[in-house]
C-alpha cells in the first residue's frame, strides 16, 4: 500500500469534502494539542473483530447500532479511541470521550436496575464516539475551532451522562420505584444531550449510514494500522478528564484593579509566575479563582486551568501526585528523583499553555523546612514557558525566584469601606436606617474579607446592632458559620493555623500577645519598641518573623500593626502570657507623661499625643485592675495635658472619676470631676456634663470653695445654653456675675457678661447682647485680658449680621481673627473664618465664603470640632444652593444634618432641613420639599425660634404656589408676613410682600401684583438688599408682561437680571431670562427670544430644576409654531411694540391695497393699452 492509499480512511461518505459553504465548517482557532500518548504493549486489538457475546440493540433508539455489534466489541473499539491520544487523530478531547463512553459500557453492562435504558444510552454514546473518532480523522489538521469545541462539549457532557448512568444502574429494588419518575427526568435529559451533540457535530447523516459490522471492522483495522509507536511506561496511559475548576468566588469585590493588573499581565507575557501574599482571610484563595474564572483567560487557556490545593500536602511527592490528579492523571508517581518530574513535564508539554494555581502552598513550602525537592519542583515548574503559575501563601516566605509584583509588600490588602459593605450586603441585606451601625460593624472587623463573611452569615438573622454588641463582648469566637471545622468557616481556625504554620510559640508568641495588647500599634517603633519591650532582647527579630508570616504589617502612617481579629483573638486567647510586661509599659508611659508635663520635653509630648489611644487604654484597664493615687493624678494630668491639644475620651475620664471616688482623694475628687464634665460637654453629652458640674459645685460650696465654685456656675450656664435652655443659663449667669462681683473678680464678672451677651443673641434681644458684650469687652480691656476682649469683638461681630448690617459685621470678624493669630486661638480663627464665610455669603460675595468656610472647616478638623465643622457644612451648602449647586449642596447639607443629629443640635438639624426643603422645590419634588420644610417649622417652633418659623412659613408658601395652591399660599405668606413684622424683619417682610404679587399675578390680579413688586422693590433698594431687588424686579417684569407694558417689563427684566448676574445667582438669571423670552416673543423678536430660552434651558438642565425645564419647553414649542410666519428683517423694527391683532391688521391693510392698484392697473391697460408708466 502506497503512502497515500494507507492514509485513506475507509468510508466514502467521511472523506474530506471540497470547502463548499454547506459542508465547511467555521474558521479554526488555535487550540493547544491534547497529549500524545501512547498504548501500553499490553492492548491488544484482536478483540476488535471477535464474535460478539450479546445484541446491544436499543430498545427505542433514534439510531440503530451496526448489526452484531456487542459489548467486548463497542469495549474494544473504545479502547482503541481511548488509548490513540492525539497520534492519528489530532483532536484534543477525543481520546477522553472514548475513555468516558468505554465507562458508560461497563457500567451499562453490569447493570442491575434500569437495564434496557442503561443499554440504549450506552449504545448511544459508543455509536456517536466511533462515529465522531472517523469524522475527526478526516478532517485532520483543518478541523476548525466550532468542531474542536463543539467535541471538548461532548466530553463534558458524556461526563454527566457518565454520573447519571451510574445513579441509574446502582439503584436497588426498592429505589427503582421510588426514583421512577426522577429516573425518567434523568434518562430524557441524557437522550437530549446525545441529539444536541449529534446536531452540534453535524454527523446526522454519518449516524445513520453507518449500520453494520463490517465498516467498523475497517474503522478498526485503519487504527490498528495507524496507531502511534508505543513509548516508554512512564508516560502516562492513563489520563483521565481533568478536574473542573473550582466555582468563582460568590460575592467578590473591591479586587477589580487587582485582578485586571493579574490579567494584564498573563496575556501580555508567557510563563509568568504570579505571587498572592498575605495574612490569613484577606481573600488569596478568591483572587485566585476569579482569575482562573476571567473571560479573557479562560478564552486563552479553556479547559487547562486547574487548581491545586496544597493546604494537606507536607512534601514532593505529594505535591507532584496532586498535581497530576488534578490534570487527569490517575497512575503512581516513580520514586526516584530523576523520574518524578517526567510525568508532569509530559503533562505540561502535551497540553499547550496553561494556566496553575498552587493555593495556600506555605503548608508545602514551610511546613517541609523549605524542603529543596519542594523548591526543585516549583523551580522547574516556573521555568515552563508552557505554564502560567499562580502561588498564593500566608506570609511573604516565598521561593526566591522571579514573581510579578501585583502589590506592594505587605501583601493584599484589606478592602476599603464601600467594597466591605458591598460584600456583606450581597449576603445579607441591612435596612438603610441600619447602614450606619454596619459601617460601624465593618471598621471593627477591619475590613477583613473572611471576617466580613462570616459575620453577614451571622447577620442573615441578626442586626448590626445586635452584632457590634456580640463583637464588643464575644470578639472573635462568634465569626463562624457550618460550626467552623476549617479555616475558611472560622476565623479564630484560620489564626491557629497561621500560628502552627509558622511557629509562633514560647517568647515569640509572648512578644505577639504583647503588640496584640497595643490597640492602635506603635508609633515609631523603630526607635521606642525596645524601650516599651524591654525584656524581649530580641525584638526586631521577632517583628521579621510575624512579618514574614503577615501576622503584623507596617501601616500607611508607619506605625506597627495587627489587623483588628488577629489581635483581638490573640490576646483574648493570650493575652495573660505578657501581663508583667505590660506593667513595665505602664510605668513607662507614666514615666513619660511625667517628663512631658513637667520637663517639657516636646519629643515625649509628641509621643503622647500620637500613642493616646494605647495609653488611655492601658491605663483605663489599670485603674480597674490597680488603681492607686498616683496613677489617677498621672491620669488627670494627662487627660488635662489632651485636653488642651483638642483630644478627649469620655470613657477613660469616667474611669479616673470612679477610681477617684474609690480612693476617697477628697481634694483632688471635685477638681476631677470638673474635668471629666469639660470632656462630657467636649463629646456633646450635655446631661452628663450638668450633672457632672452639680456634683462638683456641691463639692466646692462644702469646701467654701467660692472662686471654683463661680467657675463651675459658669460652665453650668454654657452647657444649658447648648441645650437651649436661656433660662437656666442666664440664671446661672447671673449667679456666677454675684460671686465674682463679691470676690471683685474681673475677668470672672467679664466672663459672665459675655455668656449673657450670647444668651440675648440666641434669644434674638440683639440690643440687649451689644450692651452686655460692650461691657464685658470694658472689663477686659482694664483686667487686660486679650482673650476676653477678642472673644467680645467676635461676638459683637456676630450679632451685626443678624442685624444684617454686614460691613460692621466684617469689620468687626476681621479684627478679632487678627488677634486670634497672634494668641494662636485655633478654634477662634476657625469662628471667625466661620462666620465670615456666613457674612460674605449674605453679600453675595459667593467664591470668598467658599474659601472662608473650607479654611474654617479644616481647622475645626484640626481640633476635633465636629459641631463647628457641621455649622460650616450646613453653610457651605447654603452657599452652594444660591450658586445652583444643588447636587454638591445637597450632599454638605446631608453631611452636616447627620453630624447634627449626632451632637443633638436641633437649631442645626432645623437649618439643614430649610435649605434641604429649598433644593427640593427646586428640583420638582415638591411634597419631599413640603415634608422637610414642615419637619424644620417644628424644630424652630420647639426651640421658640420665631425668625426660624417665618422663613419656613414663606418657603412653604413657594412650595405651595408650586404646587398651584396659590389660596394656601397666599396664607401662608400673609402669616409670614406678620411674624416678620413682630420680629421688625424688614428682609422677611419684603420677601412675603413680593411672593404676594406673585400669587396675585398667578390669580389674574396683575395690577395689584405690580404694586406688591414695587413696595418691595423699595423697601429692599432702602435696605441694599440686592437679593431682593432682583427679585422683586423680576416678578414685576412679569406683572408688567401680563399688562401688556412690554417695553416697561422689559427693563424691569434687564435690570433684574444685570442683579442677579452680579450676585452669580444663575438660577435666577434662568428664571429671569426665561421671563424676558416671553416678553421678546410679544415683541415678535422670535430669535432674541430663542437664545434667552436656550440660555435658560442650559442652567436649568445643569441643576436639574424640572419646573423651569418644562416652562422652557412650552415656550419652544411656542416659538416652533410661530417661526414660518416671522417678519421680515426690515419691519421688526418698527413692529416690535405692536401687538399681535395690529401687526395682523397691518398685514390685511396692505392686502387689501395691492389688490386696489392691480384692479386700477389692469383697467388702465384696457383704456390705453398700456401699463401706468408710474407703477
Amino acid at each position: 500500500m502506497d503512502k497515500g492509499s494507507s492514509r485513506r480512511f475507509p468510508f466514502s461518505i467521511f472523506e474530506k469534502k471540497s470547502k463548499s459553504p454547506q459542508n465547511a465548517l467555521l474558521t479554526p482557532l488555535p487550540i493547544a494539542p491534547e497529549p500524545q500518548f501512547g498504548t501500553s504493549s499490553s492492548s491488544s486489538l484482536s478483540t476488535v473483530v471477535a464474535e460478539s457475546e450479546a445484541g446491544l440493540s436499543p430498545s427505542n433508539s433514534e439510531y440503530r447500532p451496526p448489526s452484531g455489534v456487542g459489548f467486548s466489541q463497542a469495549k474494544s473499539i473504545l479502547s482503541v479511541i481511548a488509548s490513540l491520544g492525539a497520534g492519528s487523530i489530532s483532536i484534543p478531547g477525543l481520546h477522553v470521550a472514548g475513555q468516558i463512553a468505554l465507562e458508560i459500557v461497563n457500567i451499562a453492562e453490569t447493570a442491575k436496575a434500569n437495564k434496557v435504558n442503561c443499554k440504549d444510552i450506552a449504545t448511544q454514546c459508543f455509536h456517536l464516539t466511533s462515529v465522531v473518532s472517523i469524522g475527526a480523522r478526516n478532517l485532520g489538521a483543518e478541523a476548525d475551532s466550532l468542531f474542536v469545541k463543539n467535541i471538548q462539549t461532548f466530553v463534558i457532557d458524556l461526563q454527566e451522562i457518565h454520573r447519571i448512568v451510574g445513579i441509574l444502574a446502582g439503584r436497588k429494588q426498592r429505589g427503582i420505584y421510588y426514583h421512577a419518575r426522577d429516573d425518567a427526568v434523568h434518562i430524557e435529559r441524557c437522550r437530549e444531550m446525545l441529539t444536541r451533540c449529534t446536531e452540534r457535530l453535524q454527523v446526522k447523516l454519518q449516524l445513520q449510514e453507518h449500520s453494520d459490522l463490517q465498516q467498523i471492522k475497517a474503522v478498526v483495522e485503519w487504527l490498528k494500522a495507524n496507531q502511534p509507536p508505543v513509548t516508554r511506561s512512564l508516560i502516562p496511559d492513563k489520563l483521565e478528564p481533568s478536574l473542573p475548576p473550582h466555582p468563582p468566588p460568590a460575592h467578590f469585590f473591591g479586587r477589580g484593579d487587582i485582578l485586571r493588573e493579574a490579567v494584564k499581565a498573563i496575556l501580555s507575557e508567557e510563563g509568568i509566575n504570579i505571587s498572592i501574599f498575605g495574612p490569613g482571610g484577606m481573600g488569596k484563595t478568591s483572587l485566585s479563582l476569579a482569575i482562573l474564572d476571567n473571560a479573557t483567560v479562560t478564552e486563552r487557556f479553556n479547559y487547562n486551568r486547574f487548581f491545586v490545593s496544597c493546604e494537606a500536602i507536607t512534601n514532593a511527592i505529594s505535591l507532584v501526585d496532586e498535581i497530576l490528579r488534578c490534570m487527569g492523571y490517575r497512575k503512581s508517581v516513580p520514586n526516584k528523583d530523576d523520574d518524578r518530574m517526567i510525568p508532569l513535564y509530559n503533562c505540561f508539554g502535551s497540553r499547550g499553555p496553561l494556566i496553575l494555581v498552587l493555593d495556600n502552598l506555605e503548608t508545602t513550602w514551610v511546613a517541609s523546612g523549605k524542603d529543596h525537592e519542594v523548591l526543585k519542583i516549583i523551580e522547574r515548574i516556573t521555568h515552563s514557558k508552557a505554564v502560567t503559575l499562580i502561588v498564593t501563601m500566608r506570609g511573604n516566605l516565598f521561593p526566591d525566584l522571579a514573581w510579578y509584583p501585583l502589590f506592594s509588600t505587605d501583601g493584599l490588602p484589606s478592602l476599603n469601606a464601600e467594597s466591605a459593605r458591598q460584600v456583606y450586603l450581597a449576603i445579607a441585606p441591612v435596612p438603610d436606617e441600619q447602614i450606619s451601625l454596619l459601617d460601624e460593624l465593618l471598621m471593627e472587623l477591619g475590613y477583613v474579607p473572611l471576617a466580613i463573611n462570616l459575620t453577614a452569615h451571622v447577620g442573615c438573622s441578626q442586626s448590626p446592632l445586635v452584632l457590634l454588641k456580640r463583637w464588643k463582648k464575644e470578639k472573635t469566637r462568634f465569626l463562624q458559620k457550618d460550626g467552623g471545622s476549617d479555616r475558611l468557616r472560622s476565623i479564630d481556625v484560620s489564626i491557629e493555623v497561621s500560628l502552627k504554620v509558622f511557629q509562633i510559640k514560647d517568647e515569640l508568641l509572648r512578644f505577639f500577645a504583647f503588640l496584640a495588647c497595643l490597640t492602635d500599634g506603635i508609633y515609631d517603633w523603630e526607635n521606642s519598641l525596645e524601650n516599651m519591650a524591654p525584656d524581649f532582647p530580641n525584638v526586631y527579630d521577632f517583628v521579621q518573623t510575624l512579618q514574614s508570616g503577615s501576622l503584623i504589617h507596617i501601616h500607611d502612617s508607619g506605625r506597627l500593626r495587627i489587623l483588628s481579629p488577629v489581635r483581638l483573638y490573640i490576646k483574648d486567647h493570650y493575652g495573660e502570657l505578657c501581663k508583667q510586661d505590660m506593667i513595665k509599659l505602664e510605668d513607662y508611659y507614666l514615666n513619660s507623661i511625667k517628663e512631658a508635663t513637667e520637663d517639657g520635653i516636646p519629643e515625649k509630648a509628641k509621643f503622647l499625643i500620637q500613642d493616646s489611644k494605647n495609653i488611655m487604654e492601658i491605663f483605663e484597664g489599670a485603674l480597674q485592675d490597680h488603681p492607686s493615687q498616683s496613677l489617677v493624678q498621672m491620669s488627670y494630668r494627662y487627660s488635662k495635658f489632651l485636653y488642651s491639644k483638642y483630644q478627649y475620651n469620655v470613657e477613660f475620664a469616667d474611669e479616673f472619676v470612679i477610681a477617684c471616688q474609690r480612693l476617697k482623694l477628697g481634694d483632688l475628687l471635685p477638681h476631677v470631676i470638673v474635668h471629666a464634665g469639660d470632656v462630657h460637654l467636649k463629646a456633646y453629652l450635655y446631661v452628663k456634663a450638668i450633672k457632672l458640674y452639680n456634683e462638683a459645685v456641691s463639692l466646692f460650696k462644702a469646701q467654701s470653695d467660692e472662686v471654683n465654685t463661680a467657675q463651675c456656675f459658669g460652665l453650668l450656664a454654657f452647657a444649658s445654653q447648648r441645650m437651649y435652655h436661656y433660662l437656666e443659663s442666664t440664671k446661672f449667669y447671673k449667679a456666677a456675675y454675684e460671686i465674682s462681683a463679691k470676690l471683685n473678680d474681673g475677668c470672672g464678672m467679664g466672663q459672665c457678661l459675655k455668656g449673657l451677651g450670647n444668651v440675648l443673641e440666641m434669644t434674638e434681644d440683639y440690643a440687649g447682647a451689644l450692651e452686655k458684650l460692650e461691657a464685658a469687652h470694658q472689663i477686659f480691656d482694664k483686667e487686660q485680658y486679650d482673650l476676653g476682649k477678642v472673644q467680645c469683638v467676635q461676638g459683637l461681630g456676630e450679632v451685626y449680621c443678624k442685624l444684617r448690617d454686614y460691613s460692621a459685621s466684617k469689620e468687626q470678624l476681621e479684627a478679632a481673627y487678627k488677634f486670634y493669630v497672634t494668641l494662636d486661638d485655633q478654634l477662634g480663627m476657625a469662628q471667625c473664618l466661620q462666620n465670615l464665610g456666613n457674612v460674605l455669603s449674605l453679600m453675595g460675595d459667593h467664591a470668598g465664603a467658599m474659601e472662608k468656610l473650607e479654611s474654617a472647616y479644616q481647622l475645626l478638623g484640626a481640633i476635633n470640632e465636629q459641631l463647628g465643622q457641621a455649622k460650616c457644612l450646613q453653610t457651605q451648602g447654603y452657599v452652594l444652593r444660591i450658586s445652583g449647586e444643588y447636587t454638591a449642596s445637597i450632599e454638605k447639607l446631608d453631611a452636616a444634618l447627620k453630624v447634627f443629629e449626632k451632637t443633638g443640635s436641633c437649631e442645626g438639624m432645623a437649618q439643614c432641613l430649610e435649605n434641604m426643603g429649598h433644593m427640593l422645590r427646586a428640583n420638582g419634588k415638591y411634597e419631599d420639599a413640603r415634608k422637610k420644610t414642615n419637619e424644620a417649622y417644628e424644630l424652630y417652633s420647639g426651640l421658640g425660634n420665631k425668625a426660624g418659623k417665618a422663613e419656613c412659613l414663606l418657603n412653604l408658601a413657594y412650595v405651595y404656589m408650586a404646587m398651584a395652591d396659590l389660596k394656601t399660599s397666599a396664607q401662608l405668606l400673609t402669616d409670614g408676613k406678620e411674624l416678620f413684622k413682630q420680629l421688625e424683619d424688614q428682609q422677611g417682610t419684603a420677601k412675603c410682600i413680593r411672593s404676594l404679587g406673585d400669587v396675585c399675578t398667578g390669580q389674574g390680579e396683575y395690577h395689584k401684583a405690580a404694586n406688591y413688586c414695587e413696595e418691595s422693590f423699595n423697601t429692599c433698594e432702602k435696605l441694599q438688599y440686592r437679593l431682593g431687588m432682583a427679585s422683586a424686579l423680576r416678578s414685576w417684569g412679569r406683572a408688567l408682561l401680563e399688562l401688556d407694558q412690554l417695553t416697561l417689563a422689559r427693563e424691569k427684566l434687564e435690570r433684574a437680571y444685570t442683579e442677579f448676574n452680579d450676585l452669580h445667582d444663575k438660577l435666577g438669571m434662568a428664571h429671569t431670562n426665561a421671563h424676558m423670552a416671553k416678553v421678546l416673543l410679544r415683541q415678535n423678536r422670535w430669535k432674541e427670544a430663542k437664545e434667552r430660552v436656550d440660555a435658560a434651558v442650559v442652567v436649568y438642565k445643569s441643576m436639574s430644576c424640572e419646573y423651569g425645564l418644562r416652562d422652557c419647553q412650552i415656550l419652544l414649542a411656542k416659538l416652533g409654531r410661530l417661526h414660518h410666519c416671522q417678519l421680515p428683517c426690515w419691519l421688526s423694527p418698527y413692529m416690535h411694540d405692536m401687538p399681535l391683532s395690529s401687526i395682523l391688521f397691518y398685514f390685511y391693510f396692505l392686502l387689501v391695497f395691492t389688490f386696489v392698484c392691480s384692479l386700477l392697473a389692469l383697467y388702465h391697460y384696457s383704456v390705453h393699452g398700456h401699463m401706468p408708466h408710474h407703477m
